[in-house]
């Protein structure tokens, strides 16, 4: 659902539709430089910590090879 509202995870007090969150994310990025996030690989709505990325890959549900190898 395109009108379903998620978190920033820049600024918590930021809540924005999902189809909006690209654009978003973009501008909070620039707004709160201070805070270490990457992106997910798999997955651009997920960000995550720097120090927390692999760990975030290894389990990620949006990681196709982990699905495929427990198949």
């Amino acid at each position: 659902m395109t009108g379903e509202l998620v978190q920033c995870p820049f600024d918590p007090s930021h809540a924005v539709k999902r189809i909006r969150f690209p654009i978003h994310i973009t501008k909070c990025r620039q707004n709160h430089p201070h805070v270490d996030l990457v992106p997910c690989p798999y997955n651009a709505m997920h960000w995550i910590p720097q120090r927390q990325l692999a760990d975030h890959m290894g389990n990620c549900p949006d990681n196709f090879e982990l699905a495929a190898n427990e198949s």
